[in-house]
């Protein structure tokens, strides 16, 4: 009768170790492409958050000037233009590289003062980050010193840090009229993952209502 053998001890440490690597090559895919697909989540989740804020920003500024009462544009007491660009460090006012905008419209009921612009802050962890606020009054007799007060944050200001903002103006004439072309542009990262991030910019034409 023939007797049966087993596996020998080096044959078992063989395979043992054969499979624990083929384990780890297959977590290891999988854990690559689980990163992978989550930072990608994160990019367009981003990508969508700044988009959104700069597609509103942009449907704002059109209002700039709207005046249901007259036929000229509604310009704020103190501003020379219906739209005006400043440096919040030093209140004064620009035509490129600014961090703040400032407009004013009139829907027939109300006035209508908006500003945009970046501040430091901090968020509900403690920590410093660079906020996207926008600032909106109908208070009666308001003016252009009201310009980049305290506001909103337009971005989660706990998940996106604002890296860089800035307006610039450009002149657009023609033989029947001159108006004024706005750049905006918004680069943001996530709070706490900052090589996660983005930059876009979006171009908007103030109206002359005159």
């Amino acid at each position: 009768m023939k007797k049966n053998k087993g596996f020998s001890l080096i044959e078992l440490i063989i395979a043992s170790s054969i499979g624990l690597l083929a384990i780890g090559i297959v977590g290891s895919v999988f854990l690559s492409g689980y990163n992978t697909a989550n930072k990608r989540s994160l990019e367009l989740m981003l990508q969508q958050d700044v988009n959104d804020v700069l597609y509103l920003i942009k449907q704002d500024i059109v209002r700039a000037g709207y005046n249901s009462d007259s036929d000229s544009s509604y310009i704020i007491s103190g501003a020379s233009n219906i739209v005006t660009l400043w440096d919040t460090t030093s209140s004064s006012s620009l035509s490129t590289d600014a961090d703040c905008i400032t407009y004013a419209y009139h829907d027939g009921n109300k006035q209508y003062l908006n500003s945009i612009y970046t501040k430091s802050g901090k968020n509900s962890s403690g920590h410093s980050v660079k906020i996207l606020r926008y600032y909106s009054t109908t208070s009666s007799g308001v003016d252009i010193t009201q310009k980049c007060k305290d506001g909103e944050s337009a971005l989660d200001q706990n998940m996106i840090n604002v890296t860089y903002f800035s307006v610039n103006e450009s002149i657009l004439s023609s033989s029947s009229a001159t108006s004024r072309l706005l750049t905006i542009n918004l680069a943001a990262s996530l709070e706490k993952n900052s090589s996660i991030s983005t930059a876009k910019s979006v171009q908007v034409k103030i109206r002359n209502w005159q």
